[in-house]
């Protein structure tokens, strides 16, 4: 059975992609005038990580890290805008490597605590990430990897569906495709209900009470 398709209804332009998401996916690289830069994304990111793990977050500065890869100071803006970006591509990193695909039979629910332990894992080796604020839902590279592998709900918001779906390979990742494809995330303007989600929390908390309570009778 063919699908219907509505001619008359007006299409609505994608929503834009931060500067930040477009660099860290490769799909723009940032052009200024003047010499041709000695340092790449990435070397800029592994300095400032580098920083981090051995003095600690706070000692992390646009001048430090410049100290760390010998430039100088201004140099670090043709790669990054601020600190806050700068932060938010080391964090981005440091998760580089994402948890395999769940296993052939393997549960939900084994497959979803190998995830936390993994994630676990790289917040013990890199502490300094805890202290990074999260602004948002995952749109970095590694973050959406780490997305894919390990996703079993979320709840949508404005226009991050929306931006999700320009970034993604639907062979690299099936199963947030499939969330997409599903319309889990809806596309509106109006932010969701702080009290159902308020409720929708506290019942997942009691749920996990009530279990706990009947696996020690």
């Amino acid at each position: 059975m063919s699908k219907r398709v509505n001619r008359n209804r007006p299409k609505s332009a994608p929503p834009p992609l931060p500067p930040l998401v477009e660099a860290a996916w490769g799909l723009q690289e940032r052009t200024e005038k003047g010499p041709r830069p000695s340092l790449t994304l990435r070397q800029v990111v592994a300095g400032a990580v580098a920083v981090a793990g051995a003095e600690g977050l706070d000692a992390v500065s646009m001048s430090r890290v410049a100290q760390e890869l010998s430039v100088a100071t201004m140099s670090l803006y043709r790669y990054v805008r601020s600190k806050e970006e700068l932060l938010t591509l080391m964090v981005d990193s440091v998760f580089i490597d994402a948890p395999e695909t769940p296993r052939p039979k393997e549960t939900w629910r084994t497959a979803l605590s190998r995830w936390a332990y993994s994630h676990l894992l790289v917040l013990r080796q890199n502490p300094w990430v805890v202290r990074v604020p999260i602004s948002g839902p995952p749109l970095t590279p590694n973050h959406v990897i780490w997305f894919e592998r390990g996703i079993a709900a979320m709840r949508g918001m404005p226009d991050y569906g929306a931006m999700l779906a320009r970034l993604i390979d639907p062979q690299r990742f099936p199963a947030l495709t499939a969330v997409l494809e599903a319309g889990v995330f809806r596309f509106v303007d109006a932010p969701p209900d702080p009290d159902e989600e308020f409720r929708f929390g506290l019942q997942r908390i009691l749920d996990g009470v009530e279990t706990l309570l009947r696996s020690q009778r």
